[in-house]
């Protein structure tokens, strides 16, 4: 069996190194103030207000490992990782987590207490949940953490296409390209939503299947029968429309007229499958559209 390799270095996401400076500046002065008061009572001791400032000396040197655990806590919800060719390494469990085991990645956008929190949530198999027959879920906070998030897209996204899709174009006459449409109604759930609990997302269900040929777009519901058919060489482009926070994914006939619309929240791999689109089918190989 061959030895998984990560390959090189392409990139580390985790807590913001600002705060990082922040805390320790922070910690730095809380312990030379706190010190120095500590001191001058003992020194003065017996004098007016001496034991007073001893006191609020030890009370401000306590304030830096308190801003220690904060910041470790801050840094545990935010995670931290390492990226590299060939997956990454999720540093504060200690774990690697190969891009040929990634199974899907979609995004979640769910209710935690009053705010709306979005999640980029990552299927992978390893050793242990093939056992159990589940797959293990990553997820990643986009507010605290979006740079992990890019960097796994854009590379997971490289890797795919380098390593599985362009050898089943040249070696398949006929090929699926098989992407899901995730339940709508699923995802909007009120519910506290953890980085590290990722134990409590219930399974993510989907509802109907894109397929991407050599002909055109095909839709499917999940008992395979056709919902609708579009044809490559009616298409014209797509586009990515962004309101607020919403990204739809837009397909446009030649005549303008759109075909398909849809929020990338509710389709898995959205990034994937408008990168093998615009890879193979609208940029364009003709030998797909006779």
């Amino acid at each position: 069996m061959k030895e998984k390799i990560l390959g090189k270095t392409v990139g580390k996401a985790g807590i913001s190194q600002v705060l990082i400076i922040k805390s320790a500046f922070i910690m730095a002065i809380c312990i030379i103030l706190g010190f120095f008061l500590v001191i001058s009572s003992l020194v003065n001791w017996g004098k007016n207000y001496f034991e007073f400032l001893f006191w609020i000396g030890i009370f401000i040197i306590s304030l830096a490992p308190i801003q220690f655990l904060w910041l470790k806590i801050e840094e545990s919800s935010v995670g931290k990782y390492i990226f590299y060719e060939n997956g990454f390494e999720d540093v504060l469990k200690k774990e690697k987590i190969f891009f040929e085991d990634v199974k899907n990645y979609f995004y979640l956008n769910l209710k935690n207490g009053s705010d709306n929190v979005e999640f980029l949530v990552i299927e992978a198999e390893n050793n242990e949940n093939l056992i159990k027959n589940h797959l293990e879920k990553i997820t990643i906070n986009l507010k605290l953490n979006r740079m992990a998030s890019k960097l796994f897209v854009k590379n997971y996204v490289e890797f795919v296409l380098k390593n599985e899709f362009h050898e089943n174009v040249k070696n398949k006459d006929n090929f699926d390209f098989k992407f899901g449409i995730i339940e709508e109604n699923n995802l909007m759930k009120d519910k506290i939503f953890s980085l590290n609990m990722d134990k409590n997302l219930e399974k993510v269900k989907i509802y109907n299947n894109i397929f991407l040929n050599k002909d055109g777009i095909r839709v499917e519901y999940q008992n395979g029968k056709l919902l609708e058919n579009y044809f490559w060489k009616e298409i014209g482009k797509i586009t990515v429309l962004e309101n607020k926070n919403n990204k739809n994914i837009q397909i446009e006939k030649k005549t303008g007229e759109i075909v398909f619309s849809k929020n990338m929240k509710y389709i898995e791999k959205p990034e994937l499958f408008i990168k093998i689109i615009k890879t193979y089918f609208l940029n364009f190989d003709f030998r797909f559209v006779d």
